[in-house]
């Protein structure tokens, strides 16, 4: 898979997306799960996000911890 955290916007690229949709299919296949069924839009969620957040998104996340952390000291030192 190509590394998406090369990615500026953290999305996969289409090589990306074409082998999340092979792995879709081996495994509706393999498991006789029906297109458009309740449990393929499951699997389709699960294969999707298999690889995780984009580096994008943790440091995102980790930069509103930060920001949360530094409001509360403030908050803190002016008792």
């Amino acid at each position: 898979m190509t590394n998406s955290e090369n990615s500026p916007s953290g999305i996969a690229y289409p090589d990306d997306l074409a082998l999340l949709k092979r792995v879709y299919d081996r495994i509706c296949e393999e498991r006789g799960i029906r297109a458009g069924s309740a449990e393929a839009e499951q699997l389709a969620g699960a294969v999707l996000f298999a690889k995780g957040p984009s580096r994008t998104a943790c440091d995102t996340a980790a930069l509103a911890f930060l920001c949360a952390v530094a409001t509360y000291a403030t908050k803190q030192s002016a008792r």
